[in-house]
């Protein structure tokens, strides 16, 4: 099924593909065509992937991509551009699909609505404490933003002001962040988890895994086996899967090195 000039959508995105076991990813440009997902690279290669077999979910900071995981391959495609939803709702007749791409429509329309609401609580609180005094404190800094000279400042400005307030935190704060973004990243990684069929283990395994300031895995691997290959692996493709992970806090260093523990008994707890 092809899209129509009318439908204003272009055709082909630019993503980035990031494949099992790499640091860096490879700039691609990624082409729905029916229920495929074609991916091109700059050396002329390609590369399709069905659809159907796909997980697709809101990823970066912002929820401002289109994450698509691969469990079989362990491949994950990044598309910046979310018109690309757009195109699997026209192009794509697979049922499942079509929920998870409901399901991240859904959520971007809550957020709007969050963002308009925060607007309104904004215009409220105008009216409610000063009216034109407030506005003026909150025009003020967008007026600064416009002035070139001034925005150089502004940055700097804010980045101490961040660096101040992590300097600022004591031992007991930081732990309990670190403690708390260590249960996250679990979390998500646990939900993305696809035992092995025939899984009858309950060892644990703990994966180590490099993150950027994004939350992008860079790397990973097996530090404490289960004794089983498949689980291994399937424990390894889940890493790749969420990624995304969590944002790490700003106080530690990049690239993050972490280690998460991955144990099956505990996977009904993650839903």
């Amino acid at each position: 099924m092809k899209m129509k000039p009318s439908d204003n959508l272009p055709d082909s995105f630019q993503a980035r593909r990031y494949r099992p076991g790499t640091v860096d990813a490879d700039s691609v440009t990624a082409t729905i065509s029916s229920d495929q997902l074609l991916i091109r690279h700059d050396d002329g290669s390609s590369f399709t992937f069905e659809l159907e077999q796909l997980d697709v979910k809101l990823g970066g900071a912002n929820g401002d991509r289109i994450v698509f995981s691969d469990a079989t391959t362990g491949d994950t495609i990044v598309v910046r551009d979310i018109t690309v939803l757009k195109a699997l709702k026209q192009t794509s007749r697979g049922k499942q699909l079509q929920k998870q791409v409901s399901k991240i429509r859904s959520t971007q329309s809550f957020q709007k609505v969050q963002q308009i609401f925060a607007m309104i609580g904004v215009v409220f609180m105008c009216l409610m404490y000063g009216g034109c005094v407030f506005i003026g404190m909150v025009l003020e800094p967008i007026r600064k933003m416009s002035e070139s000279n001034t925005d150089k400042t502004d940055v700097k400005s804010s980045t101490n002001n961040e660096a101040d307030q992590v300097d600022q935190l004591s031992e007991d704060q930081r732990a309990q962040i670190e403690v708390n973004y260590q249960r996250s990243v679990k979390g998500v990684i646990m939900r993305a988890w696809k035992l092995p069929a025939d899984n009858s283990k309950t060892n644990a395994i703990v994966v180590r895994t490099k993150i950027d300031g994004n939350g992008i895995v860079k790397s990973f691997s097996v530090s404490e086996s289960s004794g089983d290959v498949d689980l291994d692996n399937s424990a390894v493709q889940a890493v790749k899967a969420a990624s995304p992970l969590p944002v790490p806090p700003r106080f530690w260093p990049r690239p993050v090195e972490i280690e998460v523990v991955l144990n099956p008994a505990e996977k009904q707890r993650y839903k």
